[in-house]
């Protein structure tokens, strides 16, 4: 009779929530992307209308955090459907 065989059962790896966070305020966008940094999201930080419609181009995020103007423009005009959008003052 031939021994028997373990198996090691390798967990797949659990895909980071990502979040981008929008803020003119580069103190407050710090602050904020630290915090959620800590909570284990995986972020990207913008402080100009620019570089978040390039940002969203580029990648689908869980989860929009933003002020709510950024350049004087309405910020939540440029985030689209992508995930959560959530406005921090106005």
């Amino acid at each position: 009779m031939a021994p028997a065989t373990s198996v090691a059962l390798i967990p797949e790896p659990v895909p980071r929530k990502r979040a981008l966070m929008v803020d003119g305020n580069a103190h407050i966008n710090a602050i904020i992307s630290r915090v959620l940094r800590d909570e284990g999201l995986d972020i990207s930080r913008a402080v100009d209308n620019q570089t978040v419609l390039s940002l969203l181009k580029d990648r689908p995020y869980d989860l929009v955090i933003t002020g709510q103007h950024t350049d004087g423009k309405e910020t939540s005009n440029c985030c689209g459907p992508s995930g959560t959008f959530v406005r921090t003052s106005g």
